[in-house]
């Protein structure tokens, strides 16, 4: 409570206004009242489902240096524009205002300084950081022909990932990662890029000598 009534005490911005902030002016304003790094990116969520005066930005700190790579906050601020014709009248002049602000965390496999600027993987919720890149690690270990884990592979767009071993392990190491996600001892690495198949690769239990392979194309929004 007390952080959104610090968000409220700053001037009303309209939405033109609040875009067109420096990265950290705008993540200052944006994450008022909240204990964050420096801001050096702004980036607004492209949300056609989102109601009508609703804006998302996500605001990205400065990557830090941790063990195996690189790691980043990002922080999720969905804002109410207050100044559309659906909201009342009466409360029209307090120009735009936070309604939500979440936080997570990106990573990505390492060994430069300073730290990249692209090339993160969303970390999924509740799951460490560290034990993220240690994934990252496992995959590229098995994309170098440097691990002994058994393949099984799965695609439903026709492509060649699973055409032959080679096939796989180079698109393995090609992909970029997007997100880390934990399943209670398995974990799973979501590859690709936006508006393409994506590809799923899921490792087994710690002491399973097997992963599974599945490319897909993901669910039209």
């Amino acid at each position: 409570m007390l952080t959104l009534l610090a968000m409220a005490l700053q001037p009303p911005l309209t939405v033109s206004e609040a875009l067109e902030l420096p990265a950290a002016e705008a993540g200052d304003w944006a994450l008022a009242g909240l204990e964050h790094g420096p801001i050096v990116e702004a980036e607004r969520v492209k949300n056609q489902m989102a109601p009508p005066g609703e804006v998302v930005m996500i605001y990205r700190e400065a990557a830090s240096r941790v063990p195996l790579g690189c790691a980043r906050r990002w922080w999720r601020v969905a804002f109410a524009d207050r100044r559309t014709p659906s909201v009342d009248q009466a409360e029209a002049e307090l120009g735009i205002r936070a309604i939500s602000r979440n936080s997570g965390y990106e990573a990505a496999l390492s060994s430069s300084e300073p730290c990249p600027i692209d090339g993160y993987a969303l970390v999924s919720k509740g799951l460490p950081v560290s034990v993220a890149l240690d994934a990252l690690r496992k995959l590229r270990q098995v994309a170098a022909g440097e691990s002994s884990l058994a393949i099984e592979c799965k695609d439903s767009t026709r492509s060649d990932i699973c055409k032959s071993p080679t096939n796989t392990l180079t698109e393995l190491g090609s992909l970029p990662a997007r997100m880390i996600e934990y399943h209670n001892g398995p974990f799973s690495i979501v590859l690709g890029v936006p508006d393409q198949p994506m590809t799923l690769v899921m490792f087994g239990a710690p002491k399973s000598n097997s992963m599974q392979v599945s490319r897909f194309l993901p669910a039209p929004f």
